[in-house]
């Protein structure tokens, strides 16, 4: 009766390995190979090991193999992932970062799934989109970016300074405020009709919200019912702002005159024009400078703005009155300490803008302090 495979104790040592010392054995005690195999076939049945193979093995015991495991193996060279094939990869992800795996396949000679697979584990890549910029600066707005920050800085050393600054910018609101894309996605099975989503409508009202506000919290919103901000628009707005720092900010008011206000808005020419101008040298406030297509430096643009409109998101009103009870009092309602935390996030921007040579910064992976 044969022995089967599955007959013999195995523990973990494996089959292959068990026939190998048999045939090492045999070869010693001076068994020839057909022997060996007519033995083997009688004790093992089919499960033995066939006759070229017993053969192999004798030649190589007789040339000073000793390792009764599987000895490694070059096998087929690997021409798809070659190094010189991966540096052909890298180079046109380089020369041209937008090209797609497809085309990058195509320019290579590779399939598409060994093009990915360099990509992707040979040289770690990942496609992301891009990060819009309001602007394509220049080396001398850069430079200007720079030298308005270290000023900023500067002037923040001085006691009190930053309490003074009263910052203000322009911004639209909407009557009807669709989700953005991100929240309009839903569970659903496969095969499944897509939701649709309408669009903000083009008729749709609007209006212009002008914020005044300090590290305290808000002083005064005004509105524009009649379009874009003028420069008679825009004096009103400082009119009645001088009102309500004279209601909100009692201790400012009582000190204008040995301590001006300082008025840090955009570089628009309502802001800037001559009528402008005299009625805030009148009115006894000093203009900060601000660099231009900077929103990333503008507390109601990195901070006031994106806060309100996020609250405001997939909510409709029946009209502009509606939405401006809404905004005043969404921005009444933010809580002193994060105004606070805006000015300070102000500090931050402005280091980051001189770290970053005038650069935009947004989307930049920062590395966090070393402790």
């Amino acid at each position: 009766m044969s022995a089967r495979k599955t007959d013999v104790p195995q523990g973990d040592v494996p089959w292959k390995v068990r026939m190998r010392v048999c045939v090492w054995y045999s070869q010693l005690l001076g068994t020839t190979a057909a022997n060996m195999a007519h033995d083997f076939q009688h004790i093992f049945g089919p499960d033995a090991i066939k006759a070229a193979a017993i053969r192999s093995l004798f030649r190589q015991f007789q040339d000073g193999r000793q390792e009764m495991r599987d000895l490694k193996r070059s096998g087929r060279p690997s021409i798809k992932t070659a190094p010189t094939k991966v540096q052909e990869v890298k180079y046109a992800v380089t020369t041209q970062p937008r090209m797609t795996i497809s085309r990058l396949a195509l320019c290579t000679g590779l399939n598409y799934t060994t093009t990915q697979r360099i990509l992707k584990r040979k040289l770690k890549l990942r496609k992301r989109s891009c990060k819009l910029v309001p602007h394509e600066l220049t080396d001398v707005q850069k430079a200007n970016r720079v030298s308005m920050s270290v000023n900023f800085l500067q002037n923040c050393e001085c006691k009190g300074w930053l309490e003074r600054v009263i910052t203000a910018d322009e911004s639209w609101f909407h009557t009807c405020n669709p989700n953005p894309k991100c929240d309009n996605m839903v569970w659903s099975v496969p095969g499944s009709d897509r939701l649709q989503v309408a669009r903000r409508p083009m008729n749709t009202e609007k209006t212009m919200a002008i914020p005044f506000f300090d590290w305290r919290g808000l002083i005064y919103c005004h509105w524009v019912m009649n379009g874009a901000v003028t420069g008679a628009e825009y004096q009103r707005a400082l009119r009645n702002l001088c009102a309500h720092i004279r209601l909100k900010r009692p201790h400012m008011w009582r000190r204008r005159r040995a301590l001006t206000f300082l008025l840090h808005d955009n570089n628009a020419s309502p802001h800037t024009c001559q009528p402008t101008v005299h009625l805030e040298q009148m009115t006894n406030f000093k203009r900060i400078l601000h660099p231009p297509y900077s929103p990333d430096l503008s507390p109601c643009d990195f901070f006031l703005f994106p806060t309100v409109k996020r609250a405001l998101c997939g909510r409709n009103f029946s009209n502009v009155y509606e939405l401006m009870a809404e905004v005043d009092r969404l921005m009444g309602a933010i809580p002193s300490w994060r105004w606070r935390q805006c000015f300070r996030d102000w500090k931050w921007h402005t280091l980051q803008c001189i770290d970053h040579d005038g650069n935009y910064f947004e989307g930049i992976k920062i590395p966090p302090p070393v402790v």
